[in-house]
């Protein structure tokens, strides 16, 4: 999932996602609407005093009840947005008696953390494809020159033809390192699949089901068959 709870409480949420969240409170009505800041204060502070701090717009809250102790807010995905060293955002109440927004706090569970991927999706997605091609790549190496005997080779250098002469000889080299040449070649096949893996997870949102299987599937079908 792109919106997640943390170990801590916090809400994570990816830039640009939209989502939902439930609130628990006191004499919550539909006409409580909320702001987030990225403020930190105190409780029962005037929201977003400093300038250089965001501030969304106002977002009513959707309750069953007149007044009840649990609502819904949703919050649009644009509203939030990524800044570094200042990504985690605060719930402000408005106080319908003043018309002010006021801070509820530092409380973990009151606090939703934005994130944004490293790379753009469309640059991941040739990234991911780059990757499924060189897994091809070593997993192919590793079948065809490790089953080349060198002493057939030498066989082959001494009675083919032109050609295969060239090939034997250009081969026989790296043939020749043949602890350096596997080591090499499961190196970079364990690197890429795994960065594959990690890749894929980002952009499915994490959680690593999706991504396991996925992974798996891809290596299987392009980078093994």
């Amino acid at each position: 999932s792109k919106t997640t709870y943390l170990d801590d409480g916090r809400i994570s949420v990816r830039q640009g996602e939209d989502f939902e969240v439930m609130l628990v409170g006191m004499a919550l009505n539909n006409g409580t609407t909320i702001k987030l800041t990225t403020s930190m204060q105190n409780y029962s502070d005037k929201c977003g005093y400093e300038a250089r701090h965001t501030k969304t717009s106002e977002f009513s809250i959707t309750t069953t009840q007149a007044e009840g102790e649990y609502g819904t807010v949703f919050i649009p995905g644009h509203e939030l947005k990524y800044h570094s060293g200042d990504n985690i955002y605060f719930i402000c109440i408005k106080d319908p008696s003043t018309g002010e927004y006021i801070h509820q706090g530092q409380s973990k569970h009151l606090q939703i953390e934005v994130y944004t991927l490293l790379l753009p999706t469309w640059l991941s997605v040739i990234f991911l494809c780059i990757l499924l091609c060189l897994s091809g790549l070593f997993s192919g190496l590793n079948l065809g020159l490790m089953s080349l005997d060198q002493t057939e080779l030498r066989i082959v250098m001494n009675t083919g033809s032109e050609k295969e002469k060239s090939y034997a000889k250009a081969i026989m080299p790296i043939r020749g390192m043949g602890n350096f040449l596997l080591c090499s070649i499961l190196l970079g096949n364990v690197l890429v699949n795994n960065t594959l893996t990690i890749l894929l997870d980002t952009l499915t949102g994490g959680g690593g089901i999706v991504a396991v299987i996925g992974a798996t599937l891809g290596i299987v079908v392009f980078g093994e068959i």
